[in-house]
C-alpha cells in the first residue's frame, strides 16, 4: 500500500482512510502487508508524525514524497518493487499512482475526481499530478475502489469501465465517550449552546465561504463549530469577521 500521504504537512482524509484500511487488512493473517513511504534525503526512511505512522512494516522509495510523485508522473519511476521487491498487488491509496507492476495487479482508490471537475481549487502542479493520476488509473488499474456511488458514476463518465469500478464505502468507527468527557470538551471550547459542527481541512474546495454566509442568515439559537487543520489558501479569519 502506498502511504506517502502520511508524510504530508496536512495528511488529511485520504491518509486517515488509508491508515484505518491498513489496520483492518492487518487483522487478516493470510495477507502480508507492506507500506510504501518516502525516504527523504536520508539513508533510512524518516518517521511520519506519530499520529500518522502507518501500522504495517514500511519500505522506502528514494527521495521525498514530492519528488516521488513527480517522478511517477513524468518518468513512471520508481516502481514499488525497488522498495518492496516482488508483490502480488500494488494498492495506490490516492491518485498519485505508481507504475503498474510487471507481475501482479494494480488497485487504485479514488475518493473523488475534483482535480478534473474543479481544477480552480488546486495549484497547477496539483491539477497536473492528480488529473494525470486519475487518467492513469483508468488506463492501467485492474481494480478501482471508489467511496461512493456518485464517484462511480463520475468515473464512468470519463471512461472507466464497469469491470474496473467497485464501490467501497468509507467505514465508521463508533467511539463511546463518557458524559464527563463531553462536558470537558464543551467547557474547554466554550460550547455552551447547541451547535452544528463542520469537520475537515480548511482549503478552497471545501467552500467555507458559502457555509459561513449561509450560517449568517440563520436565526436559530445555535453556534457553528469548525474543526480541523488549517490547510491552505483560505483566510479563515477574514471569512469569519462578519460573524
Amino acid at each position: 500500500m502506498t502511504m506517502l500521504q502520511c508524510w504530508h504537512r496536512v495528511p488529511g482524509g485520504t491518509a486517515h482512510a488509508a491508515l484505518r484500511q491498513a489496520a483492518a487488512v492487518l487483522a487478516d493473517p493470510s495477507i502480508d502487508l507492506i507500506g510504501i513511504g518516502p525516504n527523504g534525503w536520508r539513508t533510512r526512511g524518516p518517521a511520519a508524525p506519530a499520529e500518522w505512522t502507518p501500522p504495517m512494516p514500511l519500505r522506502y522509495l528514494p527521495g521525498p514524497y514530492q519528488l516521488i510523485y513527480d517522478s511517477w508522473d513524468r518518468l513512471r519511476l520508481p516502481p514499488v518493487s525497488w522498495a518492496a521487491g516482488s508483490v502480488d498487488v500494488v494498492h495506490a491509496t490516492t491518485v498519485t499512482v505508481p507504475p503498474r507492476p510487471r507481475r501482479g495487479s494494480l488497485v487504485v482508490t479514488i475518493h473523488d475526481i475534483f482535480p478534473l471537475t474543479r481544477p480552480e481549487h488546486l495549484s497547477r502542479r496539483g491539477v497536473r499530478l492528480l488529473s494525470h493520476g486519475i487518467m492513469r488509473a483508468r488506463d492501467t488499474a485492474d481494480a478501482v475502489l471508489v467511496s461512493s456511488e456518485f464517484t462511480r458514476q463520475q468515473c464512468r463518465g470519463i471512461g472507466f469501465s464497469d469491470d474496473q469500478l467497485c464501490v467501497v464505502p468509507l467505514g465508521v468507527e463508533a467511539v463511546t465517550v463518557a458524559d464527563h468527557e463531553v462536558a470537558d470538551v464543551r467547557r474547554r471550547h466554550g460550547l455552551h449552546r447547541d451547535y452544528v459542527m463542520w469537520a475537515g481541512t480548511v482549503e478552497p474546495r471545501k467552500n467555507l465561504q458559502m457555509l459561513l454566509e449561509a450560517f449568517s442568515s440563520v436565526s436559530a439559537d445555535v453556534d457553528l463549530v469548525l474543526a480541523g487543520p488549517s490547510g491552505w489558501q483560505v483566510d479563515l479569519e477574514r471569512l469569519m469577521d462578519p460573524l
